[in-house]
């Protein structure tokens, strides 16, 4: 019996088991590299969910306490400063008109420093009459105070600043 031949049909090639063997190198397959892109492609992200994040952003920075030498009173932000001396303690309040703020463009104004620890005080008034101002004092400084108090009058609202002395610093 004659052994049978098999047809290959992806071409006229023919199989015979019978026919001699011979080696023929193997071409050896290379891993190809996937196909560079010429340009990034983004995904696109709705912008909504952003939004919401930027907003709540927003109010949490609102709604955080700040600083107790920092407040705003009157259409002025006012905050609380000192430097320290080897005898004195050089204390004052910077006034900065807020940008959305209406009102008479002069104002009086009376701070008063307080050093708790040893009730020294020390009074300044003054006028605010252009988009920054300061009110500077000194006071006798003798190490042992921690805490300095400003309390500021102006237009007819009150407020308390605090900011802790601390020796070796130079202040905010």
């Amino acid at each position: 019996m004659k052994p049978p031949v098999l047809r290959v049909k992806k071409g006229s090639e023919k199989y015979d088991d019978n026919a001699p063997r011979t080696e023929t190198p193997t071409r050896r397959e290379e891993p190809q590299e996937a196909p560079r892109r010429s340009r990034l492609r983004m995904r696109r992200v709705p912008l909504f969910p952003i939004l919401i994040l930027v907003v709540i952003v927003a109010l949490l920075f609102r709604l955080i306490p700040r600083s107790p030498a920092r407040t705003d009173i009157d259409g002025w932000h006012a905050v609380l400063e000192a430097r320290l001396r080897t005898d004195s303690v050089d204390v004052g309040v910077a006034f900065s008109r807020r940008l959305l703020a209406g009102g008479p463009k002069e104002t009086d104004v009376s701070v008063v420093f307080v050093l708790p620890d040893t009730h020294l005080q020390a009074d300044v008034t003054g006028r605010l009459s252009g988009p920054r101002m300061a009110l500077i004092s000194r006071m006798k400084y003798t190490g042992t105070e921690k805490l300095l108090q400003a309390f500021v009058t102006l237009g007819g609202e009150s407020r308390t600043l605090s900011l802790p002395l601390l020796a070796g610093s130079p202040g905010p």
